[in-house]
């Protein structure tokens, strides 16, 4: 399910002076829990996926770290880049 609530699809501007856009997304697959964090750029033309299993599953806190650090930080970042298709909700 997708979580919008608690500022997780919160743009966030990066130090690169870019815009970034979130979306979490949280369920149960499998009987295993699994965070998405999902990301991309004003226009689209940067995007991915930082998926995090049972054992690395984070707090709201701690994900809210983790986007400021997607946003900030290229080199982290370009860990996670992959093709996302949009809409999200409907293909994810």
């Amino acid at each position: 399910m997708w979580w919008k609530y608690q500022n997780l699809n919160k743009p966030i501007f990066g130090k690169d002076g870019k815009t970034w856009e979130f979306l979490v997304w949280h369920d149960l697959t499998n009987g295993v829990y699994i965070q998405k964090i999902y990301f991309w750029n004003q226009d689209k033309t940067i995007t991915g996926i930082l998926e995090l299993n049972e054992g690395n599953t984070l707090h709201i806190r701690k994900l809210k770290d983790k986007i400021k650090k997607i946003a900030n930080d290229i080199e982290f970042r370009n860990q996670y880049l992959c093709q996302l298709k949009f809409p999200l909700e409907k293909n994810y």
